[in-house]
């Protein structure tokens, strides 16, 4: 159960940091980990995207999608 509230909560940071604007990987990486560890902000990041909740149209910038938005949603 611990995993899993950390992975919520590192999804809700991703998805609050791109709420805003687009972000570069590293700058996104470094507010990520202040609450995650390394593995599960990557991971969590690639699964996000996989999915559809956000995109990266060119290497290292990611942006939130409408269904990212939506999820937002739900977890806020």
């Amino acid at each position: 159960m611990k995993r899993f509230k950390k992975r919520m909560a590192t999804i809700k940071v991703i998805l609050m940091t791109l709420e805003d604007s687009p972000y570069h990987w590293t700058p996104l990486m470094k507010k990520v980990l202040k609450s995650s560890t390394p593995w599960i902000a990557q991971s969590t990041l690639d699964w996000l995207r996989r999915e559809g909740y956000i995109e990266r149209p060119s290497r290292g910038h990611y942006f939130l999608t409408e269904k990212g938005e939506l999820l937002l949603e739900t977890l806020s």
